[in-house]
């Protein structure tokens, strides 16, 4: 049997983990020894401790159920706080750490859990919510968000910064203004332009990371080198999607900010294009459409 607070198996049938938990009782026995294990855990795996706090936490509502306000039954994150012996404040916080590195794996690589907690606080004070998510409340947020965690972004794992690192990314052409962020590709020659516009983005834009991609091309790459676009905002409209149909080296990419973590989503042209379309037919015509695609699919079947 696997213990659901530190996933070690049951060893030589003993009924009580090394965390403290039994697996007779299926809830946490000995506090002192969950104390101590979680005690003996290095401060570099912080996201550990707060996974196994959490652990402990769900498993005693589980046993107990969710402590109601105006009765004296069933179990809360503050008795869970007070038998570790941590306070009100510092449970709340960890297990909020520990639910958003459900959704971010990658803040693990974060050593500091201080820090980890700041950018989880500082990510809050900077969203508003909109008709379609959360989004940052200016532009600066969404760019010092991406500078600081682009490390732990999967989707620029193949990229490195190359713009001033003072000044999160930027480059400034002297020209043609200021690019937001300019990076570089770790193995293939070529560069990323990447221009951010915090809510909606427009067709004005293209003009605009055309221009900087023109000029790193000129001016920075060499012969070989290819340079790219990317184009990452929080919402997109029907201008851009055009302008981008012959701009096969621009990228378009949105963003929503989910739990307190930022979700980089690429968008497919031909996909949108069509979602658009299909948006403007009426009732009539989108049940006729579905019965073409259903008979569609049963001929296809009796193939």
């Amino acid at each position: 049997m696997r213990c659901p607070i530190c996933y070690t198996d049951e060893q030589n049938n003993n009924s009580i983990c090394d965390c403290g938990y039994s697996f007779n009782e299926k809830e946490i026995q000995d506090w002192d020894r969950a104390k101590n294990f979680l005690a003996l855990i290095p401060k570099s795996e912080w996201f550990r401790k707060v996974e196994i706090e959490n652990n402990i936490n769900n498993v005693q509502i589980k046993k107990h159920g969710q402590r109601h306000t105006n009765l004296n039954i069933g179990w809360s994150i503050r008795e869970t706080g007070r038998r570790l012996g941590l306070s009100d404040g510092k449970i709340a916080e960890d297990l909020q750490l520990a639910e958003a590195l459900k959704n971010n794996p990658e803040l693990k690589k974060i050593k500091d859990i201080t820090k980890a907690k700041n950018d989880l606080r500082e990510s809050k004070r900077n969203l508003k919510t909109n008709d379609k998510g959360s989004v940052f409340t200016e532009e600066y947020q969404l760019h010092r968000y991406l500078f600081d965690h682009w490390d732990r972004l999967s989707f620029f794992d193949e990229w490195e910064i190359n713009g001033a690192k003072y000044n999160m990314g930027k480059f400034k052409t002297n020209e043609v203004w200021e690019i937001d962020i300019l990076a570089k590709h770790k193995q293939e020659p070529k560069w990323l332009v990447v221009e951010l516009k915090n809510e909606q983005s427009s067709d004005v834009t293209i003009g605009q990371i055309s221009r900087y991609m023109g000029w790193i091309k000129r001016n920075k790459a060499k012969k070989d080198e290819e340079v790219e676009g990317l184009i990452i905002s929080h919402d997109i409209n029907l201008e851009i999607l055009y302008a981008l149909y012959c701009n096969s080296k621009i990228r378009l990419c949105t963003y929503n900010v989910e739990d307190d973590v930022l979700k980089l989503s690429e968008r497919k042209l031909e996909s949108e294009l069509l979602l658009n379309h299909l948006k403007k037919l009426s009732i009539d015509e989108l049940d006729e459409l579905k019965e073409s695609l259903k008979k569609l699919e049963v001929n296809s079947n009796n193939l």
